[in-house]
């Protein structure tokens, strides 16, 4: 099966030198993505870039493999464009077991300890004419907060439990990372009831002080919105929102706040302030200054983040820009009147309680942690990084 010649192909090429991730299971990153495309090699995603092993992968290889995850997945694929479906690891160690026998010689290969959840998603491409899938693999719990090793600006937010945090970045930026990591810490701190509301379940959380509900798009909830609707009734302290993407989704987490719920939250944004500008667009236009307003008082903070390669290329380290409401009345004010442009500025100028994200990196290649060059490919203004890197001698 293409999933277990991948995974010990991965530990064979681990163990081969210095120029290949480490896989403890805690780093941010690390082996994150399989890419499987017919007629191609397989292909790792690592911080170093991507790692091509074994043959081309076989028509008959890859509808072998999936079919026996995903029922009729050709068939749900010509209806709704891809199949997006998470299992847990026992499920893969039954098929792997089920495969291995001793007439095989093929064993479960011992990094599958650090995975619990793996995502897959399957699609065509090139007009319709070649199947292609992503697997996406994710840690055995979420990462203690103080690993993420986040600006300390930012792990402030949840000194205040009675207000909203949103997290935004690209893709591949370790946004489901951070936000499981801040949901374990409330988990581990506070007694009441957590509920997610994710698409998929990427990393499971078990039950600490809190009782903790992850409800997941289709099996548990029909959208976004209907599950935090849903969850105001079932008496929680923090609501978590995987991602907001609608009007309706945002109608509703300005409802979880505004009800004295703590609320964390996904969002795409290409910013700090370019999320609160996108969350602001989902308001009701015939109530938006009072909704921006009441959204304002409430909210604890934004955080961006970016994955950026460390200097040995064997794992990502978080670069965060962060707007920190807390203690904040003039960048409240500047948010309650849809001032955008005074957010920025104050950004630009580290007025108190704000970090650029070039000031993030400057300070990750201070540590020696990133090159200048890696930085200028995670930045949204590669000159003001040169201009602050360069005045302290680290634009080399």
């Amino acid at each position: 099966m293409l999933l277990l010649q991948a995974f010990s192909a991965y530990q064979q090429l681990s163990s081969l030198g210095t120029q290949l991730p480490e896989n403890d299971g805690k780093a941010v990153g690390d082996m994150s993505d399989l890419y499987i495309h017919v007629g191609e090699r397989m292909r790792f995603r690592v911080p170093d870039g991507l790692l091509e092993f074994g043959e081309p992968v076989t028509s008959e290889q890859f509808h072998q493999t999936f079919s026996k995850f995903i029922v009729d997945f050709e068939k749900r694929i010509e209806v709704t464009g891809r199949v997006e479906e998470a299992y847990d690891l026992p499920v893969l160690l039954q098929t792997f077991e089920d495969e291995s026998n001793p007439g095989n010689g093929q064993p479960v290969p011992d990094l599958l300890e650090t995975i619990t959840r793996v995502r897959m998603t399957v699609y065509k491409h090139s007009r319709g004419s070649k199947y292609a899938a992503v697997v996406r693999f994710n840690p055995a719990e979420p990462l203690p907060l103080a690993d993420l090793a986040l600006e300390q600006l930012a792990r402030g937010l949840l000194d205040d439990l009675r207000g909203a945090i949103l997290v935004t970045g690209p893709t591949h930026a370790g946004k489901t990372y951070t936000m499981s990591s801040m949901i374990a810490h409330i988990n581990a701190s506070q007694q009441g009831h957590i509920v997610t509301i994710e698409d998929p379940i990427e990393i499971p959380i078990p039950p600490d002080k809190c009782v903790v509900s992850q409800l997941e798009l289709g099996p548990d909830v029909t959208s976004f919105a209907s599950g935090v609707i849903g969850s105001l009734r079932q008496s929680p302290i923090a609501v978590m929102v995987g991602e907001i993407r609608d009007a309706e989704t945002a109608q509703a987490a300005l409802r979880v706040v505004q009800g004295g719920h703590f609320l964390l939250a996904g969002l795409h944004g290409p910013d700090a302030v370019g999320a609160l500008r996108a969350y602001c667009s989902f308001l009701d236009p015939t109530r938006a200054d009072q909704e921006r307003a009441q959204f304002a008082q409430r909210l604890n903070g934004v955080i961006y983040q970016v994955l950026v390669r460390s200097k040995d290329g064997k794992k990502y380290f978080v670069a965060c820009e962060v707007i920190s409401f807390l203690s904040a009345a003039p960048l409240r004010k500047k948010l309650a009147l849809g001032d955008f442009d005074g957010l920025s500025a104050a950004l630009m100028s580290g007025e108190s309680g704000t970090i650029s994200l070039n000031h993030s990196l400057k300070r990750l290649i201070a540590a020696e942690s990133i090159s200048f060059a890696d930085a200028k490919k995670a930045t949204y203004d590669a000159g003001e990084l040169f201009k602050i890197c360069n005045a302290v001698g680290l634009a080399g």
